[in-house]
Formats: structure tokens, sequence, C-alpha cells
């Protein structure tokens, strides 16, 4: 049997159970009772309370805390988001580094050469060393603000991705 008769077989069967648990059309539109006494209500007693950065120790409950805890310490998705922030933040860094001069050196040694010999003749060893050195540097002149507005911008994205782990981890 294909996948997609799989499939309709069992969107037929969960349509044909959810036909079965709906409401008539009388049903539906009586008014539901319920006892209002035991809902919760704003008095003027209690009063009205903004919820706060800590609404977890708002609730003062510490099962709620424990639960709320290990489910944010084992939230693969908070994770990866913790880490966007980290990677946001290092090429915000590096893109930074594009303000900065550019220094570059280098130094080498080559040597060559061996023992001479010439028709049988041995002529001793001669040997040749070179160094050589080099240096250079380098500084894009930000003339127009793009460098600026281009590490502006990575701040801004590193700053935008704290914010959605911030609001991940509520």
């Amino acid at each position: 049997m294909s996948t997609g008769a799989k499939l309709w077989q069992v969107a037929a069967g969960a349509a044909v159970l959810a036909a079965c648990a709906t409401p008539g059309p009388k049903e539906a539109l009586e008014p539901i009772e319920a006892d209002r006494a035991s809902w919760a209500a704003i008095t003027e007693e209690r009063g009205v309370s903004a919820v706060t950065e800590n609404w977890l120790d708002d609730l003062a409950d510490p099962t709620v805390s424990l639960i709320v805890a290990e489910a944010v310490t084992g939230n693969f998705n908070l994770q990866a988001t913790g880490e966007r922030v980290f990677s946001a933040r290092n090429q915000a860094r590096s893109q930074r580094s594009a303000l900065l001069p550019s220094v570059n050196g280098s130094f080498g040694a080559n040597r060559s050469g061996g023992p001479r010999v010439f028709n049988g003749i041995d002529f001793g060893e001669q040997y040749q060393t070179t160094y050589d050195a080099g240096f250079s540097l380098n500084w894009e002149l930000d003339v127009w603000g793009r460098v600026t507005d281009t590490t502006r911008a990575a701040y801004l994205d590193a700053s935008a991705q704290e914010l959605d782990f911030a609001a991940a981890s509520l």
C-alpha cells in the first residue's frame, strides 16, 4: 500500500472520529452554564499585577520552578538559539576588524647546494643560502562609511539574536 493511500485512510478515520465528537446545531447554540464563583476573579482586595520579568519566581512554586529549569536545560532549540547568539557576537567582532589596519609579515630561508663533482673530479662542497623578508600594511579608508555601517549592522544582528534568545527562554 502506498504512503498516499495510508495518509488518506488516516485522514478519513480522523474526520469520522471528529464528526462523532462535534455537538449538534442545537447544542452548539445553548449557553454554557458554569459555576462562576469558582473562577479566579480580580477583586479590590487582590488587585491586578503586571507580569514581571521573573514571573516564575512570582509563582513561588518550587515544583513548577524545577520543571521549568529542567525543560530549559534540556531544550535543544534554546541551546541552538544560544549558539546563534555566540556566532552573531563573533561575526560582529570579526566585522569590526575591518575598521583596523591589517599587518602581515613573512620571513623565509632556503639553503641549497652540496658536493661539486665533474668528470670524477671533486671540486669541494658549495652551498648557497638565501633569505627573504616581507612586510605589508593594508588599511581600507572608510570614506563612504560602508565598513562602519556593515560593522554597526553586525552588532545590531547580534543584539537581535540576543533578544530572540531572551524571548525563547521565557
